[in-house]
């Protein structure tokens, strides 16, 4: 029995190359389309990261104002302590005391 196991596995000596082939077509849709999904992610972070900000910035001013009644400069902000900078994808609006996402 064993010898005749043996004969029938005398000729398989590994993968063809079809079906490595086979494999290496099916891991590149895979990787494609998990970089098409991947890609729009970055977009959407930016986007929230920046609204993040916006709302950081507003109750930084809001805080500013409810303490000295009159909404501050992006200088008085960071002076005051109110944060530690005002974050680059901000502008920021003294005379409103709002705050929005830069282009």
């Amino acid at each position: 029995m064993k010898k005749m196991i043996q004969r029938f596995r005398a000729h398989e000596d590994g993968f063809t190359l079809v079906e490595l082939l086979v494999v290496i077509a099916i891991l590149g849709v895979l990787a494609g389309i998990a970089v098409f999904t991947l890609s729009g992610s970055t977009t959407k972070a930016k986007s929230a990261a920046c609204k993040t900000d916006v709302a950081t910035v507003e109750s930084a001013a809001a805080a500013y104002n409810a303490e000295n009644g009159a909404f501050p400069s992006a200088a008085q902000i960071v002076s005051g302590g109110y944060m530690k900078a005002v974050p680059a994808d901000v502008t920021y609006t003294q005379a409103t005391g709002t705050a929005v996402c830069a282009p």
